[in-house]
């Protein structure tokens, strides 16, 4: 849950993409996930009509629709809440989803139980997602280049 509400989505796409197509993904994990890419922005396109650069995340958010939909991830002791999320202190419903947007299904607006990670929940240090010695080894990587 760290990881994806602390991610730089676009540098980590490929991570998340992953992420939320194991069965071992925690169901608050993909939810979290779908709220953080802004439902209300691809819920007005279909596979038809969506940019080619926006077709990667409008599949990934259809996979967690799908997914959760059909029980697909499992549950943990981590809950995420859309209408109340303590991270990113975000009511992502009121503040992203089109009052009464039909094309984001209902079971994606209902919370997944569990413990609401706040941001003291957060290892100090960690920054787009990674802890602090991955973020050393990648400004490392990159200074080398």
């Amino acid at each position: 849950m760290v990881f994806v509400c602390t991610s730089n989505f676009d540098a980590n796409k490929e991570v998340l993409q992953w992420m939320v197509s194991q069965a071992q993904c925690p169901g608050s994990v993909a939810l979290a996930t779908y709220w953080y890419m802004d439902p209300d922005f691809f819920s007005s396109y279909t596979a038809d009509t969506i940019d080619e650069w926006a077709r990667d995340d409008f599949n990934m958010m259809r996979l967690i629709e799908s997914n959760s939909e059909s029980g697909f991830y499992k549950s943990s002791k981590i809950g995420f809440d859309p209408r109340a999320d303590p991270i990113a202190d975000e009511d992502w419903v009121d503040e992203h989803a089109a009052e009464g947007n039909d094309n984001i299904p209902a079971h994606m607006f209902l919370p997944i139980p569990g413990q609401l990670l706040t941001n003291e929940d957060i290892p100090e240090g960690w920054d787009n997602g990674m802890p602090p010695h991955i973020v050393e080894a990648v400004w490392k990587e990159l200074d080398e280049e």
